[in-house]
């Protein structure tokens, strides 16, 4: 009852913020992202860092604390904006069949204070800004941890040899929100040297985001000056970079790094609303042509919706290396994961 209370206050300041929004330049939060999420995950993941130290909430398909011989394949999947889609990884499974025997299935969560509050949660579990954790920003409580070094934490365990000596893959995949926390990670990401030189291969699966990253100002067309900060992170890699980033930032090093990753890109036909395309969607992060995430075998995909009504209209269309048929793309993200468990 206190939990439907607290929910129940949420959703009210929700529908207030959104009103004080709709007169600004940028889209309204879905008023589902800023409410708290009805279940929090059974398990904890403490992440340490020089500059403090928290829990993650965390699922786990395997008890990973003892040795998991046999398992050879590890999923990561990051759930999207509004935290509570986490069932991905073990739809993925079930409907893969045969090909996920030998699979652990982790699925981390990234809490903000609502959820806190809502669940009353002890002060050392971790919890971020509403958009801040998608994009690798400090945590606001108890420490200011990257949610970039919660997967870090997460990929160090998996390299422990002695709980998993016959590990070979980890794939690390998000659909929409959390597939640009993916797409961003594959870029600036510093935590998967001990998994590749114990020879694990990593995969990066990136489904449906709303924003990717670039790695240079070039854009498709031209943007308008009314959209604005078209470099700035999480757009490309100028600005208020997080404090994860290494310093100095080389944009080149970063984009041949990333050019020599195996990641995928699926882009499921009709996933876009019109009526729900982040401001600067378009001119900012996501266009034709030299795109960021430009790949082998790319195919040019119908992309979908309109851009906000201070940018230039303009259609845009996306490079994939994967296309899912139209409405595979279940919310849960499982379909498009599956792809890549075959």
């Amino acid at each position: 009852m206190r939990i439907r209370r607290g929910m129940a206050a949420w959703r009210l300041a929700a529908a207030l913020i959104l009103v004080w929004l709709a007169g600004g330049a940028h889209a309204a939060i879905d008023p589902e992202v800023l409410s708290p999420v009805p279940k929090v995950q059974d398990g904890r993941l403490a992440v340490k860092t020089d500059r403090g130290e928290g829990e993650l909430p965390i699922h786990v398909s395997r008890d990973w604390s003892r040795p998991q011989p046999g398992v050879r394949r590890a999923v990561i999947t990051v759930h999207g904006w509004p935290r509570r889609d986490l069932r991905s990884g073990g739809y993925a499974a079930a409907q893969a069949g045969e090909a996920a025997r030998g699979t652990i299935v982790i699925a981390p969560q990234f809490l903000i204070q609502a959820d806190i509050d809502a669940h009353h949660l002890p002060d050392k579990v971790l919890r971020w800004g509403v958009n801040d954790w998608a994009i690798g920003y400090d945590a606001e409580a108890p420490a200011a941890l990257s949610s970039f070094d919660a997967l870090d934490a997460i990929l160090t365990r998996l390299a422990d040899k002695r709980l998993f000596p016959d590990l070979d893959v980890v794939v690390i995949a998000g659909h929409s929100t959390g597939g640009r926390f993916v797409q961003h990670y594959a870029a600036i990401g510093h935590g998967q040297a001990a998994l590749l030189e114990r020879g694990v291969h990593i995969r990066y699966v990136v489904s449906n985001p709303s924003i990717y990253l670039y790695f240079t100002a070039a854009r498709p067309k031209p943007a308008d000056a009314a959209c604005g900060k078209t470099d700035h992170w999480e757009y490309g890699l100028g600005g208020a970079l997080p404090r994860y980033a290494r310093q100095p930032v080389s944009p080149a090093a970063l984009h041949t790094a990333y050019l020599s990753r195996d990641i995928v890109i699926s882009a499921g036909h009709g996933r876009h609303r019109p009526d729900r395309v982040p401001a600067g969607y378009h001119l900012r992060g996501r266009g034709p042509g030299r795109d960021p995430f430009r790949a082998r075998r790319a195919k040019v995909v119908r992309g979908a919706g309109r851009r906000p009504p201070q940018c230039r209209d303009v259609r845009v269309r996306v490079r994939a290396l994967r296309v899912v048929r139209p409405g595979a793309v279940r919310r849960d993200s499982g379909q498009a994961l599956k792809v890549r468990l075959d």
